[in-house]
């Protein structure tokens, strides 16, 4: 019976370690992509184009902080947010809705 509750427990721990780095990952902000000036920002038209290559049928592109924002649907239909360095390109994040 000690075997099963310390197996209980190990188990309950190693949960509340995934709830809480869930929780994190999801309260992280996207809006700290970069330190790079806006001069050195790539256009709207090359982040489409990177959106595009990523899959997206891009609907809405912003500026959110100092990241670009696209919304759009991915090739299942989902609504899809990319949240994308503006200086490199790199998506950052993919958040599906």
């Amino acid at each position: 019976m000690r075997i099963t509750q310390m197996t209980t427990s190990l188990a309950m721990a190693a949960l509340a370690g995934l709830v809480t780095a869930g929780a994190a990952l999801a309260d992280s902000s996207p809006r700290d992509c970069t330190d790079a000036p806006r001069s050195a920002w790539k256009s709207m038209a090359d982040i489409e184009k990177v959106a595009r290559d990523f899959g997206l049928d891009v609907r809405k592109i912003e500026i959110e902080g100092s990241c670009y924002e696209i919304k759009g649907l991915d090739k299942d239909g989902m609504r899809v947010e990319l949240y994308v360095d503006p200086a490199t390109g790199e998506v950052l994040r993919r958040k599906v809705k």
